[in-house]
């Protein structure tokens, strides 16, 4: 069960990496630091103002490919959470429209 508008996938896009995170997360983004190179995703550290940490991921879309990565990654995720299995990173809140997706430990 989806508790929070913040898993909304109607979310709409913020433009700004930055911005699009802040308001995911309910607050401004104090510190964004990239996490190595993917070729499919980009992968941060966040740290929000209240000094919570999260793991931001934008997903790279190729308009010849079919694949929904963000939508197959962050519904299976929040399948598994609501199943009570927390050996895997917790789905906080997805922006569909900008792909982006946000990851707690």
């Amino acid at each position: 069960m989806r508790s929070s508008a913040l898993c909304d996938p109607e979310i709409q896009s913020g433009g700004d990496l930055a911005v699009t995170r802040g308001r995911l997360l309910g607050g401004s983004v104090a510190d964004l630091a990239p996490i190595g190179d993917g070729r499919n995703s980009q992968v941060y550290r966040v740290r929000v103002s209240d000094q919570r940490i999260y793991v931001a991921k934008r997903y790279l879309r190729d308009p010849r490919e079919g694949r929904r990565r963000l939508d197959a990654e962050f519904d299976s995720l929040h399948f598994l959470w609501d199943a009570g299995i927390r050996a895997i990173p917790r789905p906080v809140a997805a922006d569909r429209a900008a792909g982006v997706a946000v990851y707690a430990s």
